[in-house]
């Protein structure tokens, strides 16, 4: 508003001035005639002189005057359309800013949220590091156990094989050990040829003292008479306490004869790297190995050597292969060509029966 009286004060000060101008335009013709007059006889060019330099004054305070009057029009626009540009901004102003500080509040509020997430994330963190080290801790702690347990069962064996060895080197001998195996085939079926007798050397006693140790006595107290070869498995054929034709097939009593004579299964997974499973090499079955053995047919260093069977718990133990075939080879492959049942297993039809196992001097 005070621009506009200043606008209106400066238009009337210059139509003023434009007034002032006219009034002295005409004195000055009202004073100058006879002036005027007396040039007329002189020159007919000295009488129009004066009257343009009026008209020509005039002139330029009107204009002068009429740009002054635009300009201040202009100006009077230019605030009439900042009065309404503020009247149309002014609700709209006051959505933004309502707006402005809804969104301010919601920023606010999320990160709030945010920083309470964060805090629970730093305690779970804290928690789950926590929990860590103590998992870690508690492992360190079973790994100290577990290498106790493996230290003091490494001493264990130790002291097996020691007492093994002088047992039996006290009760058989040094070696090298040799037994026999006479065998009888179900008439049933009895398979190519007639050999029916087998010869087993042990392996040296400083690599398989426990082993030998085991068969030993189990031979010497006549648990394997009465016994049966029950299955062709391709790779290897197995003994243990089963029925034959020799006793209707019903042998239940003789697998309590190992188990009542404490020669069961060995004390532990005794195995050798200098006596591997080979063709012909003789191995106890199972875990813990016995009272069942095999014959392997083939090479079975592999998957009956350390890690070879890895169903077992321990899977670095091995299958102790303690014997060799060194006589009665075509007794063996006789017994491979007889017959298997149907099924996994590969029992055989007609078990072998073992007649008798004795040491040989």
């Amino acid at each position: 508003m005070q621009q506009r009286q200043n606008a209106r004060k400066a238009t009337a000060t210059t139509c003023a001035n434009c007034d002032q101008s006219l009034v002295s335009a005409e004195n000055s013709k009202e004073k100058k005639p006879n002036r005027s007059y007396a040039r007329t006889k002189r020159s007919n060019n000295s009488i129009i002189g004066p009257q343009w330099i009026g008209l020509v004054a005039f002139v330029i305070v009107w204009c002068v005057g009429t740009y002054q009057y635009i300009i201040h029009w202009q100006q009077e626009q230019l605030l009439l359309y900042d009065d309404h540009l503020k009247l149309q901004l002014g609700p709209l102003t006051k959505v933004w800013e309502d707006q402005v500080v809804v969104l301010q509040h919601e920023k606010d509020e999320l990160e709030r949220v945010a920083s309470k997430h964060d805090i629970q994330k730093m305690h779970r963190e804290k928690d789950t590091k926590k929990r860590d080290e103590e998992q870690a801790d508690h492992m360190a702690k079973l790994q100290g156990q577990v290498d106790h347990l493996k230290e003091n069962k490494e001493h264990m064996h130790t002291a097996i094989q020691h007492i093994s060895r002088n047992v039996v080197l006290e009760k058989f001998g040094p070696g090298p050990h040799r037994v026999e195996m006479i065998l009888a085939f179900d008439p049933a079926e009895p398979g190519e040829g007639d050999a029916h007798r087998i010869v087993l050397e042990l392996a040296p006693l400083d690599d398989m003292p426990h082993a030998n140790y085991w068969f030993l006595h189990q031979v010497s107290l006549n648990l394997w008479n009465g016994c049966s070869f029950h299955r062709n498995a391709g790779h290897v054929l197995q003994s243990g306490a089963a029925g034959n034709f020799m006793n209707a097939g019903n042998n239940t009593n003789k697998e309590q004869e190992f188990v009542t004579a404490g020669y069961s299964s060995i004390l532990f997974q005794e195995y050798s790297p200098n006596f591997p499973h080979l063709p012909l090499t003789v191995g106890y079955a199972g875990r813990p190995g016995g009272p069942d053995f095999y014959i392997s047919t083939m090479d079975n260093s592999v998957n009956h050597g350390p890690g070879g069977q890895g169903e077992y718990d321990d899977v670095g133990e091995a299958d102790p292969c303690f014997a060799k075939v060194v006589e009665g080879e075509d007794a063996v492959w006789r017994m491979h060509g007889l017959s298997v049942k149907d099924g996994a297993y590969e029992g055989l039809v007609h078990n072998v029966a073992i007649v008798d196992m004795r040491l040989l001097k």
